[in-house]
């Protein structure tokens, strides 16, 4: 199949923010969908296993395999002093300097533009396996005041690897670059 060719449209409004993969699986055994074995987005907190370890620990801001993103102490300090607002961190109960980025503040995210694919749709639990296509990604309008850290209003990837993709506005990300942060890996997001 031919690769899908999208052509952003003027200035970036603002920036993904993720991380190279740290080599390490969040996910255990947990309630499963019937229907395609999928854990609902609403449980896959409470499948974090209890004893992981980060194996990368140099980065400040990284991926696991199953889709999390996990930040350094470094990295949740300075969110919390700058861009607090929709952000939370859960610690790794074995692994007390690193954690799990969680972000509530949502954008919504042009799907249609970007030309994303939603395959094998499970009529149980209304989730599909595989949702391809987010970069670059296109916002469908931005909030006002747009400052901080969002997540999209879809999740990406394959099977129980799906996650959001972080956005933050062009001023954070202009800071977080002087910070010089390990690992974070930045792409651009348009307007449609």
């Amino acid at each position: 199949m031919p690769e899908l060719t999208i052509a952003p449209r003027g200035e970036p409004i603002g920036y993904t923010l993720g991380g190279h993969d740290n080599d390490t699986y969040l996910l255990v055994k947990s309630e499963v969908c019937e229907g395609c074995g999928l854990i609902s987005p609403e449980k896959r907190r409470d499948a974090i296993s209890s004893d992981v370890r980060v194996k990368k620990r140099r980065m400040d801001v990284s991926a696991t395999y199953d889709g999390f993103t996990i930040v350094s102490t470094k990295f949740k300090g300075w969110v919390e002093s700058h861009y607090p607002d929709g952000v939370a961190f859960q610690p790794l109960l074995s692994d007390p300097t690193f954690y799990v980025l969680s972000v509530s503040r949502e954008i919504a995210f042009d799907s249609a533009r970007r030309k994303t694919r939603f395959l094998n749709f499970c009529p149980v639990c209304k989730q599909y396996e595989e949702v391809i296509g987010a970069t670059p990604g296109y916002v469908k309008a931005t909030p006002e005041p747009f400052s901080g850290l969002y997540r999209t209003d879809i999740a990406f990837g394959s099977g129980n690897s799906k996650h959001y993709l972080v956005i933050i506005d062009p001023k954070c990300y202009l800071e977080c670059k002087q910070e010089h942060f390990a690992g974070a890996v930045f792409h651009p997001v348009y307007k449609s």
